[in-house]
Protein backbone atom coordinates (compact mmCIF):
# COMPACT_ATOMS: atom_id res chain seq x y z
CA UNK A 1 0.00 0.00 0.00
CA UNK A 2 1.40 3.37 -0.66
CA UNK A 3 0.16 6.69 1.53
CA UNK A 4 0.41 10.26 0.55
CA UNK A 5 0.75 12.81 2.81
CA UNK A 6 -0.20 16.47 2.04
CA UNK A 7 0.52 19.43 4.82
CA UNK A 8 1.81 22.76 4.66
CA UNK A 9 5.34 21.90 6.61
CA UNK A 10 7.15 18.88 6.54
CA UNK A 11 10.00 19.43 8.87
CA UNK A 12 9.20 17.51 12.52
CA UNK A 13 10.36 20.37 14.32
CA UNK A 14 8.01 22.93 13.34
CA UNK A 15 5.07 22.04 15.45
CA UNK A 16 2.45 19.17 16.68
CA UNK A 17 0.90 18.11 13.38
CA UNK A 18 4.40 17.75 11.54
CA UNK A 19 5.53 15.52 14.35
CA UNK A 20 2.68 13.58 13.96
CA UNK A 21 2.52 13.10 10.23
CA UNK A 22 6.49 12.10 10.98
CA UNK A 23 5.71 9.16 13.61
CA UNK A 24 2.79 8.37 11.34
CA UNK A 25 4.91 7.51 8.46
CA UNK A 26 7.41 6.07 10.77
CA UNK A 27 5.13 3.52 11.87
CA UNK A 28 3.32 2.72 8.03
CA UNK A 29 7.02 2.23 7.38
CA UNK A 30 7.31 -0.32 9.77
CA UNK A 31 4.15 -2.25 8.64
CA UNK A 32 5.11 -2.15 4.77
CA UNK A 33 3.69 0.91 3.76
CA UNK A 34 5.17 3.71 1.53
CA UNK A 35 5.01 6.80 2.65
CA UNK A 36 5.24 9.79 0.22
CA UNK A 37 5.03 13.70 1.68
CA UNK A 38 3.94 16.74 -0.79
CA UNK A 39 4.31 19.81 0.99
CA UNK A 40 4.88 23.24 0.74
CA UNK A 41 7.41 24.75 3.01
CA UNK A 42 9.82 23.84 5.80
CA UNK A 43 11.76 20.94 4.76
CA UNK A 44 14.08 18.61 6.49
CA UNK A 45 16.81 15.49 5.82
CA UNK A 46 15.52 12.82 8.00
CA UNK A 47 13.41 11.38 5.08
CA UNK A 48 14.72 10.76 1.63
CA UNK A 49 14.12 13.07 -1.44
CA UNK A 50 13.07 10.36 -3.30
CA UNK A 51 9.94 10.16 -0.87
CA UNK A 52 9.19 14.25 -0.66
CA UNK A 53 7.82 16.25 -3.08
CA UNK A 54 8.31 19.88 -2.54
CA UNK A 55 5.92 22.69 -3.82
CA UNK A 56 6.85 26.67 -4.34
CA UNK A 57 4.65 28.18 -1.81
CA UNK A 58 3.23 30.50 -4.35
CA UNK A 59 2.97 28.01 -6.82
CA UNK A 60 -0.69 28.60 -8.87
CA UNK A 61 -3.87 25.97 -8.72
CA UNK A 62 -2.71 24.80 -11.89
CA UNK A 63 1.10 23.71 -10.83
CA UNK A 64 -0.12 22.96 -7.60
CA UNK A 65 -3.07 20.24 -9.49
CA UNK A 66 -0.13 19.17 -12.05
CA UNK A 67 2.10 18.13 -9.16
CA UNK A 68 -0.41 16.27 -7.19
CA UNK A 69 -2.05 14.18 -10.07
CA UNK A 70 1.48 13.49 -11.28
CA UNK A 71 2.89 11.92 -7.46
CA UNK A 72 -0.67 10.42 -7.56
CA UNK A 73 -0.08 8.59 -10.58
CA UNK A 74 3.56 7.65 -10.58
CA UNK A 75 3.68 6.62 -6.91
CA UNK A 76 0.37 4.38 -7.18
CA UNK A 77 -1.00 5.88 -4.47
CA UNK A 78 -3.75 4.16 -2.53
CA UNK A 79 -4.64 6.25 0.46
CA UNK A 80 -4.41 10.60 0.17
CA UNK A 81 -3.41 12.09 4.08
CA UNK A 82 -4.68 15.65 4.18
CA UNK A 83 -3.01 17.17 7.14
CA UNK A 84 -5.42 19.97 8.15
CA UNK A 85 -5.31 21.84 4.83
CA UNK A 86 -8.66 23.63 3.29
CA UNK A 87 -8.03 25.55 0.59
CA UNK A 88 -10.02 25.51 -2.63
CA UNK A 89 -7.07 24.78 -4.96
CA UNK A 90 -6.54 21.46 -2.97
CA UNK A 91 -10.22 20.56 -3.42
CA UNK A 92 -10.42 21.28 -6.79
CA UNK A 93 -7.30 19.16 -7.73
CA UNK A 94 -8.94 16.13 -5.21
CA UNK A 95 -12.17 16.58 -6.75
CA UNK A 96 -10.21 15.48 -10.49
CA UNK A 97 -8.71 13.09 -8.37
CA UNK A 98 -11.63 11.49 -7.61
CA UNK A 99 -12.69 11.37 -10.81
CA UNK A 100 -9.38 9.62 -12.39
CA UNK A 101 -8.25 7.20 -9.88
CA UNK A 102 -9.29 4.89 -7.23
CA UNK A 103 -7.21 6.02 -4.32
CA UNK A 104 -9.32 7.17 -1.11
CA UNK A 105 -9.31 10.43 0.62
CA UNK A 106 -8.81 10.75 4.41
CA UNK A 107 -8.74 14.53 5.65
CA UNK A 108 -7.64 15.05 8.93
CA UNK A 109 -8.73 17.87 11.79
CA UNK A 110 -6.37 18.93 14.29
CA UNK A 111 -8.37 21.55 16.61
CA UNK A 112 -11.56 21.70 17.95
CA UNK A 113 -14.53 22.40 15.78
CA UNK A 114 -15.24 25.87 17.49
CA UNK A 115 -12.37 26.91 16.25
CA UNK A 116 -13.89 28.72 13.23
CA UNK A 117 -15.07 31.34 15.69
CA UNK A 118 -11.58 32.05 16.41
CA UNK A 119 -10.38 32.18 12.75
CA UNK A 120 -8.98 35.79 11.45
CA UNK A 121 -11.75 37.13 8.37
CA UNK A 122 -10.16 37.28 4.60
CA UNK A 123 -10.38 40.86 3.34
CA UNK A 124 -12.51 41.22 0.05
CA UNK A 125 -9.46 42.91 -1.57
CA UNK A 126 -7.03 39.59 -0.61
CA UNK A 127 -10.36 37.44 -1.96
CA UNK A 128 -10.18 38.93 -5.25
CA UNK A 129 -6.53 39.21 -5.77
CA UNK A 130 -6.69 35.39 -4.97
CA UNK A 131 -9.16 35.34 -7.81
CA UNK A 132 -7.47 36.98 -10.12
CA UNK A 133 -3.97 35.01 -9.93
CA UNK A 134 -5.80 31.46 -9.28
CA UNK A 135 -9.16 31.77 -10.77
CA UNK A 136 -10.54 30.08 -7.95
CA UNK A 137 -12.72 31.97 -5.20
CA UNK A 138 -12.45 31.47 -1.54
CA UNK A 139 -15.21 30.32 0.82
CA UNK A 140 -15.42 30.62 4.20
CA UNK A 141 -13.55 28.58 6.84
CA UNK A 142 -16.83 26.71 7.60
CA UNK A 143 -17.95 26.37 3.95
CA UNK A 144 -14.20 24.83 3.22
CA UNK A 145 -14.23 22.33 5.91
CA UNK A 146 -17.32 21.22 4.85
CA UNK A 147 -16.46 20.93 1.49
CA UNK A 148 -13.61 18.70 2.48
CA UNK A 149 -15.96 16.30 4.34
CA UNK A 150 -18.14 16.13 1.75
CA UNK A 151 -15.90 14.81 -0.92
CA UNK A 152 -13.74 13.09 1.71
CA UNK A 153 -14.31 9.04 2.26
CA UNK A 154 -13.09 9.63 5.61
CA UNK A 155 -12.83 12.67 7.67
CA UNK A 156 -10.76 11.96 11.39
CA UNK A 157 -11.58 13.79 14.49
CA UNK A 158 -9.45 13.81 17.15
CA UNK A 159 -11.94 12.47 19.85
CA UNK A 160 -15.64 11.37 20.04
CA UNK A 161 -16.59 14.44 22.25
CA UNK A 162 -15.82 16.54 18.80
CA UNK A 163 -18.36 14.75 16.83
CA UNK A 164 -21.39 16.48 18.23
CA UNK A 165 -20.01 20.10 17.96
CA UNK A 166 -18.79 19.20 14.03
CA UNK A 167 -22.40 18.20 13.42
CA UNK A 168 -23.70 20.48 14.66
CA UNK A 169 -21.52 23.34 12.93
CA UNK A 170 -20.10 22.28 9.54
CA UNK A 171 -23.22 20.11 9.04
CA UNK A 172 -21.96 16.92 6.80
CA UNK A 173 -23.58 15.61 4.60
CA UNK A 174 -22.41 11.74 5.73
CA UNK A 175 -22.14 11.79 9.53
CA UNK A 176 -20.75 8.05 8.78
CA UNK A 177 -17.70 9.47 7.39
CA UNK A 178 -16.78 10.89 10.66
CA UNK A 179 -14.38 8.83 12.67
CA UNK A 180 -12.14 9.67 16.08
CA UNK A 181 -8.63 9.23 16.49
CA UNK A 182 -6.09 10.86 18.77
CA UNK A 183 -2.70 11.79 18.01
CA UNK A 184 0.12 9.45 19.09
CA UNK A 185 2.71 9.82 21.36
CA UNK A 186 5.70 11.96 18.81
CA UNK A 187 8.73 11.17 21.45
CA UNK A 188 10.12 8.25 22.26
CA UNK A 189 10.16 8.46 26.75
CA UNK A 190 13.25 8.65 27.78
CA UNK A 191 12.56 9.18 31.57
CA UNK A 192 12.61 6.91 34.24
CA UNK A 193 10.04 6.92 37.25
CA UNK A 194 13.10 6.61 39.69
CA UNK A 195 14.13 10.29 37.93
CA UNK A 196 10.82 12.01 38.77
CA UNK A 197 12.18 13.18 41.98
CA UNK A 198 15.76 14.29 40.63
CA UNK A 199 13.96 16.93 38.29
CA UNK A 200 14.31 20.84 38.46
CA UNK A 201 11.73 23.21 40.12
CA UNK A 202 11.03 24.11 36.87
CA UNK A 203 7.14 24.83 35.12
CA UNK A 204 7.51 24.54 31.15
CA UNK A 205 5.59 26.47 28.98
CA UNK A 206 5.91 24.94 24.87
CA UNK A 207 3.71 26.88 23.14
CA UNK A 208 3.13 28.96 19.61
CA UNK A 209 2.48 32.89 20.34
CA UNK A 210 -0.82 33.30 19.03
CA UNK A 211 -2.48 35.17 22.03
CA UNK A 212 -5.79 34.56 20.98
CA UNK A 213 -5.63 31.14 21.46
CA UNK A 214 -2.73 30.29 23.49
CA UNK A 215 -3.90 32.45 26.17
CA UNK A 216 -0.01 33.02 27.53
CA UNK A 217 -0.80 36.56 29.12
CA UNK A 218 -2.86 34.70 31.78
CA UNK A 219 -0.25 32.23 32.06
CA UNK A 220 2.51 35.15 32.71
CA UNK A 221 -0.15 36.82 35.26
CA UNK A 222 -0.91 33.48 37.27
CA UNK A 223 3.15 33.06 37.33
CA UNK A 224 3.25 36.36 38.73
CA UNK A 225 1.03 35.76 41.43
CA UNK A 226 3.34 32.17 42.07
CA UNK A 227 6.19 34.85 42.94
CA UNK A 228 4.23 36.96 44.98
CA UNK A 229 3.86 34.14 46.99
CA UNK A 230 7.66 33.18 47.60
CA UNK A 231 8.96 29.66 45.63
CA UNK A 232 12.11 31.18 45.05
CA UNK A 233 13.36 28.52 44.31
CA UNK A 234 11.60 27.29 41.22
CA UNK A 235 11.42 28.71 37.58
CA UNK A 236 9.05 29.37 34.31
CA UNK A 237 10.63 28.60 31.19
CA UNK A 238 8.55 29.53 28.23
CA UNK A 239 9.39 27.83 24.46
CA UNK A 240 8.08 29.39 21.59
CA UNK A 241 7.87 31.88 19.32
CA UNK A 242 4.79 33.84 16.89
CA UNK A 243 3.25 36.78 15.89
CA UNK A 244 2.24 37.85 18.91
CA UNK A 245 5.96 37.37 20.41
CA UNK A 246 6.70 41.25 21.18
CA UNK A 247 3.05 41.83 22.32
CA UNK A 248 3.68 39.11 25.25
CA UNK A 249 7.28 40.14 26.12
CA UNK A 250 6.25 43.41 26.69
CA UNK A 251 3.50 41.89 28.92
CA UNK A 252 5.68 40.27 31.06
CA UNK A 253 8.33 43.34 31.46
CA UNK A 254 5.51 44.60 32.71
CA UNK A 255 4.83 42.31 35.64
CA UNK A 256 8.22 42.92 36.43
CA UNK A 257 8.95 38.82 36.62
CA UNK A 258 12.21 37.47 38.17
CA UNK A 259 11.99 34.10 37.73
CA UNK A 260 10.66 33.93 33.68
CA UNK A 261 12.94 33.21 30.66
CA UNK A 262 11.96 32.96 27.36
CA UNK A 263 13.97 30.92 25.43
CA UNK A 264 12.52 31.45 21.57
CA UNK A 265 12.04 28.59 19.42
CA UNK A 266 13.55 25.34 20.52
CA UNK A 267 14.08 22.64 17.66
CA UNK A 268 13.76 19.79 20.07
CA UNK A 269 11.88 20.61 23.62
CA UNK A 270 12.22 16.90 25.13
CA UNK A 271 15.28 17.85 26.77
CA UNK A 272 12.97 20.49 28.39
CA UNK A 273 10.07 17.91 29.06
CA UNK A 274 12.34 16.31 30.79
CA UNK A 275 13.45 18.54 33.71
CA UNK A 276 10.47 20.46 34.31
CA UNK A 277 8.12 19.25 36.90
CA UNK A 278 4.96 21.49 36.18
CA UNK A 279 3.25 22.38 32.65
CA UNK A 280 1.44 25.44 32.15
CA UNK A 281 -1.72 25.38 29.41
CA UNK A 282 -4.04 28.39 29.63
CA UNK A 283 -5.14 28.14 25.85
CA UNK A 284 -8.75 29.35 25.01
CA UNK A 285 -8.87 26.26 22.50
CA UNK A 286 -7.23 23.68 21.19
CA UNK A 287 -7.77 20.55 19.37
CA UNK A 288 -5.42 17.44 20.68
CA UNK A 289 -3.07 19.09 22.78
CA UNK A 290 0.03 17.52 21.52
CA UNK A 291 2.00 19.60 24.47
CA UNK A 292 0.26 17.88 27.07
CA UNK A 293 0.68 14.25 25.65
CA UNK A 294 4.32 14.89 25.56
CA UNK A 295 4.41 16.60 29.13
CA UNK A 296 2.79 13.36 30.32
CA UNK A 297 4.83 11.07 29.01
CA UNK A 298 8.02 12.67 30.66
CA UNK A 299 6.13 13.32 34.47
CA UNK A 300 6.09 16.70 33.75
CA UNK A 301 2.52 17.12 35.38
CA UNK A 302 0.05 19.33 33.49
CA UNK A 303 -2.42 22.38 34.69
CA UNK A 304 -4.75 23.02 32.09
CA UNK A 305 -8.24 25.43 31.64
CA UNK A 306 -11.26 23.08 30.75
CA UNK A 307 -11.80 25.15 27.17
CA UNK A 308 -11.93 21.67 24.85
CA UNK A 309 -13.70 18.43 25.57
CA UNK A 310 -10.91 16.85 23.90
CA UNK A 311 -8.64 17.37 27.26
CA UNK A 312 -10.87 15.07 29.61
CA UNK A 313 -9.68 12.31 27.24
CA UNK A 314 -5.75 12.69 27.67
CA UNK A 315 -6.27 13.88 31.50
CA UNK A 316 -7.94 12.68 34.39
CA UNK A 317 -8.10 15.59 37.37
CA UNK A 318 -6.35 14.87 40.02
CA UNK A 319 -4.96 11.65 38.66
CA UNK A 320 -2.46 12.63 35.93
CA UNK A 321 -2.81 15.91 36.12
CA UNK A 322 -5.36 18.97 36.63
CA UNK A 323 -7.90 20.73 34.95
CA UNK A 324 -9.48 24.03 36.14
CA UNK A 325 -12.36 25.74 35.38
CA UNK A 326 -12.02 28.01 32.14
CA UNK A 327 -10.73 31.29 33.22
CA UNK A 328 -10.57 30.56 37.24
CA UNK A 329 -7.53 32.22 37.78
CA UNK A 330 -6.93 31.68 41.59
CA UNK A 331 -8.09 28.05 40.99
CA UNK A 332 -5.50 27.61 39.04
CA UNK A 333 -2.65 29.12 41.30
CA UNK A 334 -3.96 27.08 44.13
CA UNK A 335 -3.85 24.06 41.72
CA UNK A 336 0.21 24.94 41.25
CA UNK A 337 0.83 25.81 44.80
CA UNK A 338 -0.31 22.38 45.57
CA UNK A 339 2.08 20.74 43.35
CA UNK A 340 4.75 22.73 44.18
CA UNK A 341 4.23 22.42 48.09
CA UNK A 342 4.38 19.13 48.21
CA UNK A 343 6.61 16.86 46.63
CA UNK A 344 4.98 13.13 47.35
CA UNK A 345 1.67 14.52 45.39
CA UNK A 346 4.17 15.57 42.31
CA UNK A 347 5.75 12.16 42.48
CA UNK A 348 2.28 10.30 42.76
CA UNK A 349 1.28 12.25 40.09
CA UNK A 350 3.57 12.32 37.56
CA UNK A 351 4.18 8.68 37.95
CA UNK A 352 0.67 8.11 36.74
CA UNK A 353 1.31 10.64 34.12
CA UNK A 354 4.07 8.42 32.66
CA UNK A 355 2.04 5.00 33.27
CA UNK A 356 -1.39 6.18 31.93
CA UNK A 357 -0.12 7.81 28.37
CA UNK A 358 0.56 4.46 27.27
CA UNK A 359 -2.65 4.35 25.39
CA UNK A 360 -1.54 6.95 23.24
CA UNK A 361 1.83 5.37 22.26
CA UNK A 362 2.44 4.62 18.32
CA UNK A 363 1.40 1.63 17.75
CA UNK A 364 -2.25 1.84 19.58
CA UNK A 365 -2.62 4.77 17.45
CA UNK A 366 -0.85 3.07 14.47
CA UNK A 367 -3.15 0.32 15.04
CA UNK A 368 -6.38 2.37 14.47
CA UNK A 369 -5.18 4.41 11.47
CA UNK A 370 -4.14 0.54 10.54
CA UNK A 371 -7.82 -0.24 10.32
CA UNK A 372 -9.29 2.31 8.75
CA UNK A 373 -6.76 1.75 5.42
CA UNK A 374 -8.26 -1.38 5.68
CA UNK A 375 -11.61 -0.84 5.78
CA UNK A 376 -11.34 2.06 2.87
CA UNK A 377 -9.52 -0.31 0.95
CA UNK A 378 -12.42 -2.86 1.11
CA UNK A 379 -15.14 -0.50 0.11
Amino acid sequence: MNVLFLEKYFSPYNGGVERVTFRLGEHFRSQNIRCYYLFEDKDCNLIADSFKIRLNNRCTYWQFRRNLLRAVKEYSIDVIIVQQLFSDKLWFALNEIKLRYQCKIVTCFHNSPNVCWYMPKVKWSKRALLYKFTGIYPTTFIGSVKRFCDISDSFVLLSDSFKDDFKRIYHPKCISKLVSIPNPCTFDCNISTKDIGKKKKQVLIVSRFWETQKNLCTALYIWSQIEKKGFSDWNLVIAGNGPDEVQIKEYAESLRLERCRFLGVVSNPLPLYVESRIFMMTSNFEGWGMTLVEALQNGCVPIVFDTFSAVHDIIKSGNNGFIVPPGNESFYIKEMVKLMEDEFLYIMMAKRAIDGVSVFSLDNVGKRWLELFEKLLKE
